[in-house]
Parts: structure tokens; sequence; C-alpha cells
């Protein structure tokens, strides 16, 4: 865990198969984690390469 900007933030990084396709895959990824039901103080966001 690191601090940016005075808040936690997580990182996680994943190394795919190669016939997945991030562009697929992130937004399903994301939907998932919505249903998580995390404290409402939590923010899900993404950032990378060609997304």
């Amino acid at each position: 865990m690191d601090k940016v900007d005075g808040r936690q933030t997580l990182k996680i990084e994943a190394d795919l198969l190669p016939s997945y396709n991030l562009n697929e895959q992130l937004p399903k990824l994301m939907e998932l984690m919505k249903g998580l039901e995390l404290d409402p103080r939590v923010t899900i966001r993404s950032r990378g390469h060609n997304w």
C-alpha cells in the first residue's frame, strides 16, 4: 500500500495469458468489483497502457 495525495492506494498487477484481451476483460473485472459491496469511501479506478 502506498499513499498518493494523502490517500492510501492499492496497486494490483497481473500478467494475462496471451489469449486474453485486456480491453475485453477489464470491463468485466470492474463490474465484478462493483458487486463486492465495499465501503462507500472506497473508489475504484484503473489506468495503464492501451486501455
